[in-house]
């Protein structure tokens, strides 16, 4: 057995993760609040059996989930999907998660995109926090970057993507789409492989070339078909109406150009009915069509080989969609000015299409549904999916964003509803980019999860180098031919030169007599010997060198090694003390190690700062230490809550009174 092993088979997950957080028994498992980020409702889970943690939020059955071949309800979703994620990129599903839960769905639903999203609200959300314009005529308008007006505020410069759970987003954040850029140019397409049929019986079916060009032609008539066509087992057929003479006309010849095949043109003349059907007797090129573009309305789709053309040919074929199956709008109604263009169709897969061609040629739109009804001549109509655009935008909610290669279509959030929920709740774990788009905006887990190590390395920030150390210790292991890396080493070393700093700013307080003024200070204020002593209070002498004195003449440390742990600051000539003249507050992290110093001046009136940190170094970062903790967790623990005051005798000062 390696060493790695053995350290791992030596340490408890349960027991580990416990000292942590408090974990609840359910059934086999444990359950607690993910102690990677903020969350009211369980969603980390440990399991003893295979000594794992994992961290998921998650969404009920029947929401859609963005993949390769168009929208899935996320229970239908299966190992090895391609998905959408947050980097525009199409990432595997590697592990399929469900679990059930009782408590709160965060209904979300954003401007242009119709459809409302349901999840549980500890889930993450990538989000742009917004800020309304500051002029009074225009305050329920968000700044943007399209805005023309002079401002020197400019809210829009300070926006930033984060992470935060679905119960923090508010009305008016954006919510993140991430485009799909991928472009694959297809010259010519061999439509042989999408015929599955052959007449049994009856006169062969004329040889018509199978190795077709991508060109304009073919995909008007890919475009007319999706729109308006149909099949047969015998024939091609095309249902216009009774003022599309020329529209008919168009299509025969393109027919005959592709495939060099006739069509007949019949204008229905029959008792309640009318129109024009163009037909081409063909059974071969009537199933090849089925299988290219779909076989029947509600299953109607652009072919998936053709979905990344380049933008001129995915236009043409745009254009010829609409021309079946579009209206532009000539006069104004209501707010809506003319020239706007809608398409109305039954093929949910169409609409999902539609809408991700319309993004990639630029355009912004707006969708809807509009659930079966019968209307009052008693006419059933289908599930149907509106989409409208302008390809003259002036002014939009919505606005486009890029960072780094990806680019987002941003989608304000116009309603937030809270419901209760009881039922089974389903989550991906994604290759490498831990999120998934989810019908209208990109989310992303905590995504965390793995073994011993992976909870330390994330818990502490360490590598695994370090994480391996810390456990090996904890286990009673010695590591053979252990070698910390660079970064290790350093951080080491400028613990070492914390810790004595930390020991001679003690040393000056309690037991030299320039530390006597600050001690009678300290006690004065109600500070106990006891409290000094657990807190390791000091006192930096006001002198320029004392404590680098003490370092780099008797300890033999490098100025610059105690310079980057904050300690000393270089001058013009040479390096002298940070803290000076000053009651010194040690800042140890969560492992009871010094990263960083806070100093306070003794005398009220000075005119000195009151308190002096450290600067951030490669061990203290202001906003991850909160102090006392590392004194006060075990209690915190036992108690399941915590009292946060303002300052270090604020809560030196309730530590003592058992607070």
């Amino acid at each position: 057995m390696d060493q790695i092993e053995e350290v791992r088979r030596k340490t408890d997950i349960v027991q580990l993760i416990s000292e942590a957080v408090t974990l609840k028994k359910t059934g086999r498992n444990f359950r607690a609040l993910c102690p990677f980020h903020e969350e009211k409702t369980p969603s980390f889970m440990v399991s003893p059996e295979r000594q794992m943690f994992k961290c998921f939020g998650c969404f009920p059955a029947g929401e859609l989930i963005k993949t390769k071949y168009g929208l899935k309800p996320i229970e239908l979703v299966e190992k090895n999907d391609e998905v959408f994620t947050h980097k525009g990129k199409w990432k595997p599903v590697i592990r399929l998660l469900e679990r059930d839960y009782r408590g709160d769905l965060i209904s979300v639903k954003t401007r242009k995109l119709g459809q409302i999203v349901n999840l549980t609200g500890d889930h993450q959300i990538y989000v742009i926090a917004t800020k309304n314009c500051k002029y009074k005529s225009r305050k329920t308008r968000l700044c943007q970057s399209r805005c023309d007006r002079f401002c020197p505020d400019k809210f829009f410069q300070n926006y930033k993507i984060e992470k935060k759970s679905a119960r923090q987003i508010k009305i008016g954040d954006y919510l993140l789409y991430p485009l799909n850029q991928d472009v694959k140019n297809v010259d010519k397409l061999n439509l042989e492989k999408y015929l599955d049929k052959f007449p049994k019986r009856g006169k062969k079916p004329r040889t018509i070339n199978y190795r077709v060009e991508i060109n304009e032609d073919f995909l008007r008539l890919i475009g007319y078909w999706i729109a308006e066509g149909s099949s047969h087992r015998a024939y091609l057929r095309f249902s216009l109406g009774n003022n599309e003479k020329e529209f008919a006309e168009e299509i025969r010849q393109i027919i005959k150009r592709i495939f060099n095949l006739e069509t007949g043109i019949f204008i229905r003349k029959i008792t309640g009915k009318s129109g024009i059907e163009v037909s081409c007797c063909h059974s071969l090129l009537g199933n090849i069509f089925a299988n290219l573009c779909g076989h029947g309305a509600d299953q109607k789709h652009i072919p998936f080989e053709l979905e990344n053309l380049p933008k001129a040919k995915l236009k043409v074929l745009l254009e010829a969609i609409f021309k079946g199956d579009g209206h532009l709008n000539l006069k104004r109604f209501k707010k809506n000015r003319p020239g706007g263009k809608n398409i109305v169709i039954v093929s949910s897969i169409l609409g999902f299409q539609l809408r991700e061609l319309l993004l990639k040629l630029g355009f912004e739109p707006s969708d809807s549904v509009r659930p079966k009804y019968k209307d009052k001549r008693g006419v059933n109509h289908k599930k149907s999916f509106h989409l409208n655009w302008r390809e003259d935008l002036q002014a939009s909610y919505t606005s486009f964003w890029q960072e780094g290669e990806t680019k987002y279509w941003l989608l304000p959030v116009r309603q937030i509803e809270k419901k209760q929920f009881s039922g089974k709740v389903y989550n991906l774990t994604v290759d490498q980019d831990h999120s998934y788009v989810a019908n209208n905006f990109v989310v992303a887990n905590c995504g965390i999860g793995g073994d011993v190590f992976k909870f330390v390395m994330e818990r502490e920030r360490l590598d695994f180098g370090e994480a391996l150390r810390l456990l090996a210790d904890r286990a009673g292991i010695e590591l053979k031919d252990y070698r910390p890396g660079p970064d290790q080493q350093i951080k080491e070393k400028l613990l070492e030169i914390n810790h004595l700093a930390a020991e001679f700013y003690h040393y000056l307080l309690t037991r030299h007599p320039l530390g006597k003024p600050a001690l009678d200070y300290l006690l004065k204020r109600g500070i106990s010997q006891t409290s000094i002593k657990t807190f390791k209070l000091g006192f930096s002498a006001n002198e320029w060198e004392s404590l680098r004195r003490f370092l780099t003449k008797k300890k033999n440390y490098r100025d610059e090694d105690v310079e980057r742990a904050g300690l000393v600051i270089k001058g013009q000539n040479n390096f002298y003390d940070r803290f000076r003249g000053r009651v010194m507050f040690p800042l140890f992290d969560h492992r009871n190690r010094v990263v960083g110093f806070s100093g306070r001046v003794l005398e009220p009136d000075t005119k000195e700062a009151k308190y002096v940190n450290s600067p951030e170094t490669l061990l203290y970062h202001k906003s991850e230490i909160l102090y006392g903790l590392e004194t006060t967790k075990e209690a915190i623990k036992k108690a399941n809550k915590a009292v946060v005051v303002e300052g270090e005798f604020d809560l030196i000062s309730s530590y003592q009174s058992g607070a």
